[in-house]
């Protein structure tokens, strides 16, 4: 080997040094933040080594009221997160040298739903629909960004509200999910193939018709796919009440030939749909035995299928409607009458609404959130008229971390992005819940991530489907203590 391919340690100590002498010049003469030409140079200063990791929230008492619930739907006080936590302290008295426990009092962030108190109850109309009409079917719409993939939060809602005031099932899903729902086995042949009605649409879809997923599937048929089908089935690691339906309504539109529809159960055909062109009402398949595994055949050409229902005929259908990227202002741009066509008038009482985690990074300025807002209001007027006998919830972006030097700190309008949702929701009378301040608030973000368990992922954006659930619970308890409060006011001497 030749000398010239050694490295002389001599050349390594004196990179070293070289090294180690410009982070010193550039910590002790104040070089950071100097500019050479297009680079901004960035060297560690006394603030970055002690300001520390911007941690804000005390996790155990933050989590100290949350309880988990088991498959069977039974609040599992052994796998709680945290059981109980002893926060006393102990005092001498004054008179004496006596020990004392005294409970430290300890105030947990804000919970409770929010709204401009000068108009009635936002949710009036859909607490009075449950309170008083609990055999009839009561559907409750949750959209959301990719926060509520996958039946995040809403499956402990569904599970809390079912159990409250009935129903089964996990409700409207997808033929192709971008993720697959804990809530329902959910599996399709190959040749599906999935057009969101948001973002960057396909050139294919030549019209704006998309269904109440905001999205639509198709299936190719040839000469060696003739059936396409889609297996469904209850998923044993749901929550109780979804693991029981007795019926699925397909939906679907724009039917150019005739489409045979076969439902099968142990290999035995015990329904055959028969869905002609033009067709566009649901069809409802009625199951010989509750969630039995069945698998859905078709023959024909594809129509544009917009999702089916796993659901009981009564109590409450809560469907989670997740829009990955999404930022909630492209609804007034969808069919309105398509979008709402295929519920009757009278069946969806509650909207939640859950937006604004994917514009936070983009937002440079507080107007940029303000105009933001304003958008949303608009928003929020379209499924006001769109569905007239609902009530609305808005719910906001949860904390979001981002790299500032040498911490994770909540990204930095995401405030004002919060203030103008709330602005937006109190403006068109709906009723608003604060993910941002329950979670803990500025800075929660970090303490959710490396809490153990986990209750946030490393992207310090998503919760886990953990933190998830202690979401969930908190919201469904803010729901309920609504209720109740209304109850009190409302109740007939």
């Amino acid at each position: 080997m030749n000398k010239k391919d050694f490295i002389s340690p001599w050349h390594t100590l004196t990179l070293l040094a070289g090294i180690g002498l410009l982070i010193f010049l550039g910590i002790f003469v104040k070089l950071d933040g100097r500019r050479i030409g297009p680079f901004e140079l960035m060297f560690p200063t006394e603030e970055d080594l002690t300001k520390g990791s911007g941690r804000s929230v005390d996790m155990e008492r933050l989590l100290q009221d949350y309880h988990e619930i088991d498959v069977r739907g039974k609040r599992s006080k052994q796998d709680a997160v945290i059981d109980s936590v002893d926060i006393s302290t102990e005092i001498i008295s004054d008179k004496d040298t006596t020990k004392k426990k005294v409970e430290e009092v300890y105030t947990p962030p804000p919970r409770d739903l929010q709204w401009d108190k000068t108009g009635d109850h936002p949710l009036h109309n859909f607490f009075a629909h449950i309170n008083k009409h609990r055999s009839k079917m009561t559907r409750v719409l949750h959209y959301g960004d990719s926060q509520i993939e996958g039946d995040r939060i809403t499956a402990r809602l569904r599970e809390e509200l079912q159990r409250s005031f009935g129903g089964n099932g996990p409700g409207l899903q997808s033929f192709t999910p971008l993720v697959k729902s804990w809530s329902i086995r959910s599996e399709a042949s190959n040749h599906w193939k999935r057009y969101p009605g948001f973002g960057k649409k396909d050139t294919n879809i030549t019209h704006n018709e998309y269904g109440p997923l905001i999205s639509i599937s198709r299936y190719e048929t040839n000469d060696s796919v003739k059936n396409p089908y889609v297996d469904i089935g209850p998923s044993k690691s749901g929550y109780k009440k979804i693991r029981s339906y007795d019926v699925i309504d397909l939906y679907f539109g724009n039917v150019v030939d005739t489409v045979v529809v076969a439902a099968t159960s142990n290999d035995s055909i015990f329904s055959e749909l028969i869905i002609h062109p033009g067709s566009v009402s649901p069809k409802r398949i009625n199951l010989p035995h509750p969630t039995d595994n069945i698998r859905l055949t078709f023959d024909g050409p594809s129509a544009d299928w917009y999702g089916y229902s796993a659901q009981s005929t009564s109590g409450i259908i809560v469907d989670n409607i997740a829009l990955r990227g999404a930022s909630g202002t492209f609804f007034s741009n969808i069919n309105t009458q398509h979008f709402t066509g295929h519920f009757a008038a009278d069946e969806v009482k509650l909207l939640i609404l859950q937006f604004g985690g994917n514009v936070v990074p983009y937002i440079d300025a507080k107007k940029r959130a303000e105009a933001y807002g304003s958008r949303m209001e608009r928003e929020i007027a379209v499924f006001q008229k769109r569905f007239p006998n609902a009530d609305i919830l808005f719910i906001g972006p949860s904390d979001m971390a981002t790299k500032v030097r040498t911490n994770m700190e909540t990204f930095p309008h995401l405030i004002d992005v919060r203030d103008a949702l709330k602005e937006a929701a109190f403006n068109r009378g709906v009723a608003y819940w604060d993910i941002f301040e329950a979670m803990g608030g500025e800075n929660s973000m970090e303490s959710w991530v490396t809490n153990d368990p986990p209750l946030a992922a490393s992207d310090y954006v998503h919760f886990t489907p953990k933190g998830a659930s202690v979401v969930a619970q908190w919201l469904t308890e803010a729901i309920m203590d609504s209720y109740q409060e209304w109850k009190k006011s409302n109740q007939t001497p």
